[in-house]
């Protein structure tokens, strides 16, 4: 074995273990983040996973709203509109899904990257 082949074959390993690293981060990295809109502007941008616990109080001269993390799925827990719709969703944890509260004019939304396959783009 040459000198020139031991270079060779050091790189390949080095390029392999980086390679392996880097998918490896990737993949216990989400890349989800909420949104958090009043009025048509985003006043809060936060990254979340599956092991973030936090209660979020939204305060706006449209209304109050409180938005709580867990487990990765995201609920409005409390809000001063009449009808509570907000609050009846529920939980939405998938990028792209959203909540709305139209009387206090507030907009959940989960944004970032989305790895699912479906039927659309198959």
């Amino acid at each position: 074995m040459k000198k020139g082949d031991f270079v060779v074959i050091i790189v390949a390993v080095l390029l392999a273990f980086f390679v392996f690293l880097k998918t490896d981060i990737k993949e216990n990295f989400q890349g989800k983040y909420l949104s958090i809109q009043v009025n048509g502007e985003e006043i809060q941008a936060i990254e979340y996973d599956d092991h973030t616990v936090m209660n979020i109080p939204i305060d706006s001269p449209y209304g109050f709203d409180e938005v709580h993390i867990e487990d990765g799925k995201i609920e409005v827990v409390k809000a001063n509109c009449r009808d509570q719709r907000c609050v009846k969703q529920g939980p939405i944890s998938e990028v792209g899904e959203i909540i709305i509260c139209l009387p206090n004019r507030f907009f959940v939304e989960i944004k970032g990257k989305d790895t699912r396959i479906d039927v659309i783009n198959y």
